[in-house]
């Protein structure tokens, strides 16, 4: 019933290691990087997490003050999502970090989950009071059907 620590993978000073989310199908992980903004690719292998390149969660050209929140790897592996507070956004990504296209998804978007028939992703804006349904097709967000008000989400589970 105790932890002990195996390995430590280190990002730059400063950088603000929030979130990590693991590929489904191979030895890849993602790590969102809270207070630079980033997204951070490695490896996991023999429980050793090697870190790699490294991203903007903002498109280019952007410079405002962003806090991104959650990252998650879509059920078929192909695509990378992290939610951008401050930007107001959800960032979609392929696997090798090219940034596909961010879409706008409410005020602070702290958490968000993939539905279970892997279609849907419901996005829990903190601020906003509301949780809201985007459809998911190959990367691409469309907002859909009416936001659910509820004071302050933080956290989304698919049941």
């Amino acid at each position: 019933g105790r932890l002990v620590e195996h390995h430590v993978a280190t990002q730059p000073h400063g950088a603000g290691p929030r979130h990590l989310a693991f590929h489904p199908f191979d030895e890849r992980v993602y790590v969102v990087n809270e207070l630079h903004s980033t997204l951070t690719a490695g490896t996991f292998v023999n429980g050793v997490v090697t870190l790699g390149e490294t991203v903007s969660t903002l498109p280019a050209g952007v410079s405002v003050t962003n806090h991104p929140s959650a990252v998650r790897v879509s059920p078929d592996g192909r695509f990378v999502l992290v939610a951008n507070r401050f930007h107001d956004s959800v960032a979609v990504f392929d696997t090798d970090l090219r940034l596909l296209g961010t879409y706008p998804c409410g005020e602070f978007p702290r958490d968000m989950v993939f539905s279970v028939d892997r279609r849907r992703v419901y996005v829990a804006n903190e601020r906003a009071g509301e949780v809201v349904a985007f459809r998911f097709d190959d990367g691409v967000l469309t907002p859909f059907g009416v936001p659910l008000a509820m004071p302050g989400p933080s956290c989304v589970v698919p049941v």
